[in-house]
């Protein structure tokens, strides 16, 4: 039986030679191939034309195919913020009012505890006057807590957002660059603004003293775009 190669360290090292990425982070399967590839990339990179190079990148160098829909991309500036592919057009026609209706959701907090090797967290965010709960139960780990952060808020965030909008967790990953950790997010959005389609967002936070909140920072600089999009589309429609 011939040997199995792994190709994670390989794979993230070729990613980081690219000019526009920042940080690179590669989960492997069962066989010793990507199954996810998450980048961390400069500010005015297309999303879709550097992930069909870096497919196409990465099946030359390890000669093995890699599926463009595994790789998720992320857009930061020197300050860690993150920039999101607007797409889908403005809210609302310039010059007209927006709409009287709540069309942003805030972080109002996040709460964890720990026993017996797991993390249980719990978020709270703010429609209007109104708030809502999420929570998330993981493994104790850095890369679980970023997760539970990120699934206690997403699962606000849907509850607020009732029909509107609904977001669900991916992957979450932990990863280097501008000389901090990053806690990376991609997640998958269903909402009547897309039709029938599911969009994948991806978001970044810096991790400074929690990564549990840096997890779920990253759910809202991915969704805050989105979020306000949806809001606007079910109150008009």
């Amino acid at each position: 039986m011939p040997q199995q190669r792994h190709t994670k360290a390989e794979a993230e090292a070729v990613l980081r030679e690219l000019p526009s990425v920042l940080g690179a982070f590669v989960r492997e399967d069962v066989y010793g191939h990507p199954r996810e590839v998450h980048l961390l990339v400069k500010s005015g990179t297309v999303p879709r034309d550097l992930a069909r190079d870096v497919r196409d990148l990465l099946e030359e160098k390890l000669g093995v195919p890699v599926d463009q829909r595994v790789i998720s991309i992320a857009q930061v500036d020197a300050n860690g913020g993150t920039t999101l592919e607007d797409a889908l057009g403005p809210a609302h026609a310039p010059g007209s009012a927006p709409p009287a209706v709540p069309r942003r959701v805030t972080l109002l907090r996040v709460e964890s505890s720990r026993s017996l090797g797991w993390i249980e967290t719990r978020a709270w965010v703010r429609r209007g006057e109104a708030e809502f709960e999420g929570s998330a139960r993981e493994v104790e780990s850095a890369g679980g807590a970023a997760r539970a952060g990120a699934r206690a808020v997403a699962a606000a965030l849907s509850t607020a957002c009732g029909a509107s909008l609904r977001v669900d967790i991916e992957s979450v990953s932990l990863l280097h660059a501008f000389d901090r950790q990053q806690a990376l997010v991609s997640l998958s959005a269903a909402s009547p603004l897309f039709g029938r389609s599911v969009r994948t967002l991806v978001g970044a936070h810096p991790v400074e003293s929690d990564a549990v909140e840096a997890g779920a920072l990253a759910v809202l600089k991915a969704t805050n775009r989105v979020v306000e999009l949806a809001l606007t589309a079910g109150a008009t429609s």
